[in-house]
């Protein structure tokens, strides 16, 4: 009889809007049982068939209004917790005046009991009002409101789905005619009784949807969550519109608690507008309140609560029912997640779930996010780690390669100075026999100049190998030079070293003390610092080496020239090992380096005094021989640490020069110890025929660390501890050999690279 809109069709039933030609007459019509048991069953249909909960009482409303004669209807619904009565459908809506009172009602609830509509639940039957005018104010709360729009009559039907269990109160309203009389109020029950199962059953379908679309909810912002795409400000506002879009609410924001302030900041919200603010975390507002409760807070009436007050922000929305949660972080609590209604509701443990497991899901993608940060921070901590000490194990094989190369040139030197020597020798000798002779003068004179280009030979031989070995003893601690000698016999060679468009001058007194500097130290320094100058001169100028004595028993040697001169950050940067302004198949940037080595060795300074333009002049001030030495931490006469010393008993003296200058470009500090007594240091470099193998055992077993180098024609002994370099191929096997034996010992232990020695 019914469609799905409730309508009777023509063929039976009663239309309310039919008029005199059905014989139907509204002002004095009675519903009987007949017509009612009718009604009852065609409302059973409908409600079944109505999509949803709220189209079921919408059905009923309009038809009992229709078919009973009652002008305006609507239904209360009970809440979710059951704790009261919410404003459901009403019909009909096109009257004005029906909808302002719909209007004022709005945001009310009942409790059993109370008003019309609660009167109806508490006793679980229909409850007829004959005259509103007449009834009490606090048994019809909405009196004066129903008085003004023309009611006059009322009656509250409960629908019920057990013998007490009210699910929902339909209030039907009359402007004129006669009162429900009890029978007509027992006939409606009877027939509104089928109704309260089958809207019960729309009810818990409606919960179902609701439960299945949170449950979807929290499964829609894990999967975001786990999205590595998504970061955590993108992810948060998703979170926060999805949980007030699924508890069908206006306003949702997350609150984030700043660290170290008493502070909560807004880190995302909804239905706000462009807002952003900051709130106390105090317990006086609702978020720091259930930041204290430590539990889910459910407020159903802003206004009326007393545990805390609202916002200016709730305020200004108009805010009147909400819930709000923790959001649980790393370290404790991140924040609360709240969400916020304009309208009057009643939140379920459904919904406290629901949020509380979507805060929970914006806690775990916080601290994931947290976690990966610092795993991609630990990650470039090691990445910069492995490049630091990449760094570093290549300057360690730049230093081996390096001191390779200045050990070959050394040896070469030694070795073209001693050839030169042993050529012009007999030279001499022929040039001795041929002066006897009694030859043209002419002769004498070709002689005497070839005699002049012959001695200038034998001072560049003696300035080649005084530049490559010290005569009177490497290893001998400090070393004593008298500057006038030795710059006789040195600039010969420092003259071939630079430019004939270069002058080389110099200004070195007879009467100066000696310098506490080995003569071939200082040859290799000047050299460095002259030919330095020279390559800082573009086309002619001059170089000049000048000597002076300091107070305190100190002696400069300045080195000046006048060409381009640095910047101040090169001048910065000019004594760093490695650093140069010129490419690396030029310069290796260790001459500065190696000059700065050598003074601090022998307890003296390098400073630089040099502008753009202005030509640079470098000091290098040296204590003299009789001052009191104070040489350098970590300096051959320093008292060394013994990890940082290697002891070496070479009788080899060249062999002996190559290992001192390898191990000390390694960082490390050599020593010259007799055999058999290696004293306090890391290495020792020995002969295995002069070593006596209990002295070298005991000097293993006293620390772990401590290695020892057999160089020689034969292993001796071997074992732990034990290295060999054998010495039958030759000097560049020789080389190669030690310079492997300790770049290998030096990898053994990871602190090596760390010890950086005065020689760069």
């Amino acid at each position: 009889m019914f469609d799905m809109e409730g309508g009777f069709d023509m063929q039976g039933g009663f239309d309310s809007q039919r008029g005199a030609d059905s014989g139907f007459v509204r002002s004095a019509w009675r519903p009987d049982e007949v017509v009612l048991r009718l009604l009852q069953e065609e409302l059973s249909q409908a409600a079944s068939g109505s999509r949803d909960f709220h189209r079921a009482l919408l059905v009923i409303i309009r038809r009992l209004c229709g078919e009973l004669d009652w002008d305006f209807g609507e239904a209360w619904v009970r809440s979710r917790d059951g704790s009261a009565l919410k404003p459901g459908p009403t019909w009909p809506r096109s009257n004005p005046a029906y909808v302002a009172y719909r209007s004022a009602s709005r945001r009310l609830g009942f409790l059993p009991g109370g008003g019309l509509p609660g009167r109806a639940w508490q006793s679980a039957a229909p409850v007829g009002i004959d005259d509103i005018e007449e009834e009490p104010a606090a048994q019809f709360t909405r009196r004066n409101a129903a008085l003004r729009t023309g009611f006059r009559r009322a009656m509250a039907i409960p629908l019920l789905a057990g013998e007490d269990d009210v699910v929902a109160v339909v209030v039907l309203y009359r402007c004129e005619g006669p009162p429900a009389s009890a029978a007509e109020l027992e006939l409606i029950r009877h027939t509104v009784a089928p109704l309260g199962p089958v809207v019960a059953q729309k009810r818990v379908e409606v919960e179902l949807a609701v439960r299945e679309r949170q449950q979807k909810a929290v499964a829609r912002i894990g999967m975001a969550a786990l999205a590595d795409r998504t970061d955590v400000d993108t992810l948060l506002a998703k979170a926060v519109r999805l949980a007030a879009n699924t508890l069908g609410v206006g306003h949702a924001e997350l609150l984030e608690q700043l660290p170290g302030e008493p502070k909560f900041r807004l880190r995302a919200g909804t239905g706000w507008g462009a807002k952003s603010y900051e709130l106390a975390t105090t317990d006086e507002f609702q978020a720091g309140y259930t930041l204290r409760a430590r539990e889910p807070v459910v407020v159903s009436d802003l206004d009326r609560e007393t545990r805390f007050q609202p916002t200016a922000m709730h305020r200004d929305h108009d805010i009147t029912s909400g819930l709000s949660v923790i959001v649980y972080g790393h370290e404790g609590p991140f924040g609360v997640l709240a969400v916020h209604s304009q309208q009057r509701r009643s939140f379920t443990p459904d919904d406290v779930h629901f949020l509380q497991a979507v805060a929970n899901v914006i806690g775990t993608a916080i601290e994931r996010k947290h976690v990966e940060s610092e795993l991609a921070e630990h990650r470039q901590h090691l990445e910069t780690l492995v490049a630091k000490r990449t760094a570093q194990l290549d300057k360690s094989h730049e230093r081996l390669r390096l001191a390779e190369r200045l050990a070959s040139v050394g040896t070469l030197a030694a070795g073209l100075g001693h050839d030169l020597g042993n050529t012009i020798l007999p030279i001499l000798c022929r040039l001795d026999a041929l002066a006897a002779q009694d030859l043209p003068e002419e002769a004498q004179a070709e002689i005497g100049a070839v005699r002049h280009a012959v001695d200038y030979l034998r001072q560049l031989s003696q300035g080649l190998r005084h530049f490559a070995l010290d005569r009177d003893g490497e290893h001998r601690a400090g070393g004593v030079t008298r500057l006038k000698d030795w710059w006789e016999q040195a600039s010969p060679l420092l003259k071939t070293s630079i430019s004939k468009r270069v002058e080389l001058q110099a200004e070195i007194p007879a009467n100066l003390p000696p310098v506490a500097l080995a003569p071939n130290k200082l040859s290799q320094s000047v050299l460095n610092l002259v030919a330095n100058a020279a390559e800082a001169i573009d086309g002619d100028g001059w170089i000049k080496v000048r000597a002076r004595t300091l107070p305190g028993d100190r002696m400069r040697i300045s080195i000046a020239d006048n060409g381009r001169g640095m910047s101040t950050e090169e001048r910065r940067h000019a004594l760093e090992p490695f650093f140069t302004t010129k490419t690396r198949a030029v310069s290796t940037g260790l001459g500065l380096a190696l000059v700065h080595g050598v003074a601090k060795g022998a307890g003296g300074t390098v400073d630089i005094d040099s502008a753009p333009g202005r030509g640079t002049t470098v000091h290098l001030t040296l204590p003299t021989a009789t001052a009191p030495r104070v040489p350098a931490p970590g300096t051959a006469d320093a008292p060394a640490a013994p990890f940082s010393v290697v002891g070496i008993s070479i009788d080899d003296r060249r062999m002996a020069a190559y290992a001192s200058l390898l191990v000390r470009s390694a960082g490390l500090e050599p020593r010259h110890c007799p055999p058999n007594e290696p004293g306090a240091c890391r290495i020792w470099i020995a002969e295995p025929g002069r070593t006596a193998p209990r002295t070298a055992q005991q000097f293993l077993e006293e620390d772990a660390r401590r290695r020892v180098v057999l160089f020689g024609d034969a292993p001796g002994r071997t074992g732990a501890g034990y290295h060999f370099v054998d010495r039958r191929g030759g000097p560049d096997a020789m080389r190669r050999g030690l310079r492997e034996v300790v770049f290998q010992v030096l990898e053994e232990d990871d602190e090596s690279a760390d010890h950086q020695g005065p020689v760069r």
